[in-house]
């Protein structure tokens, strides 16, 4: 028996003939209803269909809930502006969209109500057999169930599909070495050097980054601030402004100046064009994503790196430097140790290293 809500879907036990203990095929449900209990046939041997008979009579008591006849009418484009929307208010929206697109591609003229736990395995074969990584298929499944969640809290669904994801590798591989990202970011484009400076140095995200408004920088104080309703784990996360840091945001505090004298524009972000773009984009503008950009610098510099590499790299930097892994977390938002720890890389330089001590302690010893 499977427990949903208020109620529960099983098949129905029965004695035959022969005195012997039979279970049905046919699923039914059961919940209360105004202190009654109510039990209905969803007439089919779908357990799926009994699940949803079962979530859509919740939704029809929920006081000031849809009707089924509306909740029949939700479209999968409506999950999708909401699941904008969610990523908008984060500052990470370009990251969404790329997942709506193959999501889009395989459910865009679909019903909600029609997209259930087979529809979803299917899904996930098909994007396996695609050449899709299985890491790729989780994020997406991630964001549809997220716009699942989002839907649900606004009663636009009965119930959420269960989503089983693929096993992943936990340990994270990718970081740079200091030379290695210093021959990336020459071969930047200049106003994206000062934000993989920022990402190298802070290990934040790159949606938190890039949404940054000078009002987050504390030239006085000396730091630069996440708001709580602005990160991953829902907390304030704060950054002290070291000199390397500090000299790069003043470096871009002049830019911004110079950008507002030529073009009377008051300029709010952080990181922003520093002249107009070929697609038109006016110089002063919010940068929003620099995939192409980036990519291009990678294959110039001969270095494989990805912008979520930078915030390994980080945490990495930070490790190799003293600081204690509890302040350490604290600078980059990993609110758990063992999160903190897939991305503490430990490089076969750092093997080398320790090993040296390990020998300078036996040649110590007399041994």
């Amino acid at each position: 028996m499977s427990r949903r809500a208020k109620g529960s879907v099983f098949r129905p036990t029965y004695t035959d003939r022969h005195g012997k203990k039979r279970t049905g095929r046919v699923w039914h449900i059961r919940y209360n209803r105004n202190g009654e209990r109510v039990r209905e046939s969803s007439g089919s041997t779908d357990k799926g269909v009994a699940e949803e008979l079962l979530a859509r009579r919740i939704a029809e008591m929920r006081p000031g809930g849809p009707l089924p006849s509306e909740l029949e009418q939700v479209t999968f484009e409506e999950l999708a502006d909401l699941l904008r929307a969610d990523y908008e208010a984060k500052g990470n929206r370009s990251s969404v969209e790329n997942r709506l697109i193959y999501l889009g591609a395989a459910f865009g003229e679909w019903r909600v109500i029609d997209i259930g736990e087979a529809e979803i395995d299917r899904y996930k074969t098909k994007r396996r057999e695609g050449g899709a990584a299985p890491a790729t298929v989780n994020r997406e499944l991630s964001a549809l169930r997220r716009a699942f969640n989002l839907a649900e809290r606004r009663s636009l669904v009965a119930r959420v599909p269960t989503f089983e994801l693929y096993p992943e590798r936990n340990r994270r591989e990718g970081f740079l070495e200091p030379a290695d990202f210093e021959k990336f970011r020459k071969e930047l484009p200049p106003r994206l050097q000062p934000v993989a400076e920022v990402l190298y140095i802070t290990g934040w995200r790159k949606g938190e980054t890039l949404s940054r408004d000078w009002r987050h920088v504390d030239f006085e104080h000396g730091w630069i601030r996440l708001e709580a309703s602005e990160t991953k784990e829902g907390m304030p996360r704060q950054f002290p402004l070291i000199p390397r840091l500090r000299a790069v945001l003043e470096a871009q505090r002049e830019r911004r100046e110079q950008v507002g004298r030529e073009t009377g524009r008051k300029v709010e972000a952080l990181f922003f064009y520093y002249e107009p773009a070929k697609n038109g984009t006016p110089a002063g503008t919010r940068i929003k994503s620099f995939r192409k950009a980036w990519e291009t610098a990678a294959r110039k510099a001969s270095v494989r790196v990805v912008p979520h590499d930078m915030r390994r790299s980080a945490v990495r930097n930070l490790v190799r430097a003293g600081v204690p892994e509890r302040v350490a977390m604290q600078y980059t938002g990993h609110l758990t140790r063992s999160v903190f720890e897939r991305y503490n890389i430990v490089s076969e330089a750092d093997l080398r290293e320790q090993a040296g001590k390990l020998q300078t302690f036996l040649d110590a010893s007399g041994r």
